[in-house]
């Protein structure tokens, strides 16, 4: 390499310039030079070693050579090629002891271009690592996002550190060990990392969510669908399509609802209640009960409890057994027999279908239908759910009875203008 410099320098003598214009384009021209050929080695490398996967890549099945070039990994790697030939090749071009400050400052350069390809390839590949997860069935229920993030910081502290010590001329290890003297400045500027990365793992550890489920936090008035997970923040699509964010520690220190076991279950909870006015129920009586029995359903629930009426009426010594038939208790049992055909209600041995009454309150007489909805989807559940209760209040009048509702004393007025 020496004779090579000597050669330059005898070259640019001869053509005419002075000794500092002709030692100026001998440094130009080897520093011209090793950047040509790192360029060329760059993309030598490239080329060969992509064009290899690419080939590699169309005749296998597997997902992981297709994911490395996707992020790019092979391109980053080539990026360290010329990096490594100009900090090697810097010393061999021009001698150290007479051009000490050149030569450290290009190695400098060079040696922080090679850790930040380094840490630009590590992070390549570990997205590729996290994409070829998502192909796994496993990762809908466990996300390991948060683990790659935290495996980032990791990379990214002791490649910072490295780059630093560079910089300083400084021995790595002692600038890890004066960190530990600004451990409490860097404890409060990282607070909310260091706290979103203790409820990622304890969010994914025990399950509490993931991406796609369906959550409820009043708090920070959510309502919707989890999009992401990070050490920062929780991203949530509401069901108005507006998005909502919040840091990550708030899945631990505060309380939500995650819907997602409404998937695995059988059915879809439907609680609504119907008021009856308290005045509009009565026993039946002959005429009622007669017209009740037109109608086929209810005059099977009749002639099924005929004997357990009869029975009572027995015990208690009265005659007329009519009285124990209320147009509530029949209306309540009609409800029941309803629920217990459609065919959108679960019937499975875990949910219950029933019409029950609670406590009675100014409003009337609280009469809840308690079922399962077989439809989970959120317009099908409705639809459902309204045409039950649609049923029952247009079945009501034929049971004699009335909907309470509050009245007002506002009646409406027509107003005839004079011409």
């Amino acid at each position: 390499m020496y004779n090579f410099d000597t050669h330059l320098m005898r070259f640019f003598t001869e053509v005419g310039f002075n000794d500092f214009w002709a030692r100026l384009g001998t440094s130009a021209s080897l520093v011209v030079g090793l950047l040509l050929v790192s360029y060329i080695a760059f993309f030598l490398f490239f080329f060969v070693v992509e064009t290899t996967m690419v080939h590699i890549s169309k005749r296998t099945k597997t997902l992981w050579d297709d994911a490395l070039i996707k992020r790019k990994v092979i391109r980053h790697i080539s990026h360290m090629v010329p990096g490594a030939i100009i900090y090697f090749g810097i010393t061999q071009l021009f001698p150290l002891e007479q051009n000490l400050k050149f030569v450290g400052f290009v190695r400098t350069v060079a040696g922080v271009y090679m850790v930040t390809m380094v840490l630009v390839t590590l992070n390549a590949f570990l997205n590729a690592v996290h994409d070829i997860y998502l192909t796994y069935p496993i990762s809908k229920d466990r996300q390991i996002k948060t683990y790659i993030q935290l495996v980032k910081i990791f990379f990214f502290f002791i490649g910072g550190i490295i780059i630093i010590s560079i910089l300083l001329n400084k021995n790595p290890l002692s600038l890890i060990l004066g960190l530990g003297a600004m451990s409490a400045v860097l404890m409060l500027i990282f607070k909310d990392t260091i706290l979103g990365l203790v409820a990622s793992v304890q969010a994914s550890v025990n399950n509490l969510v993931k991406p796609g489920d369906w959550i409820e936090m009043p708090s920070r008035n959510t309502d919707g669908t989890v999009l992401e997970i990070t050490l920062n923040t929780v991203k949530v699509q509401n069901w108005n399509n507006t998005i909502s964010s919040f840091p990550t520690y708030a899945l631990i220190s505060e309380s939500f609802r995650n819907w997602r076991n409404l998937d695995a279950s059988t059915g879809r909870m439907i609680t609504r209640s119907v008021y009856i006015d308290s005045t509009s129920v009565h026993f039946c009586t002959a005429e009622e009960i007669a017209f009740l029995q037109q109608i086929p359903q209810v005059a099977r629930i009749l002639d099924a409890s005929k004997r357990t009426v009869k029975e009572e009426a027995n015990n208690l010594e009265i005659e007329d057994n009519t009285w124990n038939y209320t147009n509530l208790g029949i209306f309540r049992r009609y409800v029941n027999d309803y629920l217990a055909k459609h065919s959108s209600v679960s019937h499975s041995d875990s949910d219950t279908y029933m019409m029950r009454m609670s406590e009675p309150s100014a409003q009337g007489i609280p009469m809840q239908v308690y079922c399962y909805s077989k439809e989970k989807e959120f317009t099908a559940y409705e639809d459902i759910q309204a045409s039950i209760m649609e049923h029952i209040y247009a079945a009501m009048n034929a049971f004699d009875l009335r909907a309470a509702q509050r009245v007002t004393n506002q009646q409406p007025t027509l107003e005839l203008k004079k011409s």
